[in-house]
């Protein structure tokens, strides 16, 4: 390895953070709208298009709630200060999040951000509604190596992960309350190249032919995922598993 490309290489990593988080600034207005439309359709979203734990009386007593947030404020308080690399990480949340509501297939899919409680303590990062069949998904992200997060999670994917401040869809297709105490868990992994330029279009407002292909990779990415962990876990899980790999392979041929 030349001497200088280590350089070069913490040059262009630190490029692509900054870049990060100038997009994510840029989508903050985005972001709001679609929480704002998520609210329109019986969301119980705030401006970030995170669940809002805070509006989940009666499922739980106030104290509960309050206690949660105590709990998720503490982690985020411990969190390393200053880490650049945590931008690229925040924007592949942001990016997906409007991309599969108002991109990708043909929005049959709703995607909320969890509460800060679920996504610190419970390790979920969003949570995955199918309009059509009701199934709901929790997502983990990852800009780096997705079988390392499998391997990570293996586990919590074998006992199916909680979501304790969660949504679901009823017959009606209204959002309603519900604690999640076995939910199938899928990690999705994007390249940082990737999230940026996906940021970009939305950004711009306008849809790519490589977003369009990016949409399609995704759902292959989870047709794939859903077909891999079927092997891994409980019969009843393996039958959720199938629901969602009938999903995804239908959304890839979108």
């Amino acid at each position: 390895m030349p001497k200088e490309s280590l350089p070069e290489r913490e040059a262009e990593r630190a490029d692509v953070y900054e870049t990060a988080g100038r997009y994510l600034e840029q989508l903050k207005p985005l972001l709001n709208e679609e929480a704002r439309a998520l609210e329109a359709r019986g969301f119980l979203v705030h401006g970030d298009c995170r669940i809002a734990a805070d509006r989940f009386e009666p499922l739980y007593s106030k104290d509960e709630i309050t206690a949660d947030a105590k709990k998720a404020s503490e982690i985020e308080v411990a969190f390393p200060k200053d880490v650049p690399e945590k931008s690229i990480g925040d924007l592949l949340e942001v990016a997906k999040t409007l991309a599969i509501n108002r991109l990708w297939f043909g929005r049959r899919l709703v995607v909320v951000r969890t509460s800060k409680f679920d996504d610190y303590v419970n390790g979920v990062d969003e949570l995955v509604l199918d309009t059509k069949t009701r199934e709901p998904v929790a997502l983990v992200d990852d800009t780096t190596n997705v079988d390392a997060k499998l391997h990570e999670l293996r586990d919590k994917v074998r006992r199916g992960t909680q979501v304790k401040y969660g949504l679901r869809l009823d017959a009606q297709g209204a959002a309603q309350k519900i604690s999640y105490a076995r939910l199938p868990i899928l990690v999705l992994e994007l390249h940082a190249s990737e999230v940026l330029a996906l940021a970009a279009d939305l950004t711009k407002g306008k849809t790519s032919e490589e977003t369009r292909k990016l949409g399609r990779t995704v759902a292959e990415h989870l047709e794939q995922e859903s077909a891999r962990l079927m092997e891994i876990v409980s019969p009843e899980q393996r039958l959720q598993y199938e629901k969602l790999l009938k999903i995804f392979r239908e959304l890839a041929v979108l």
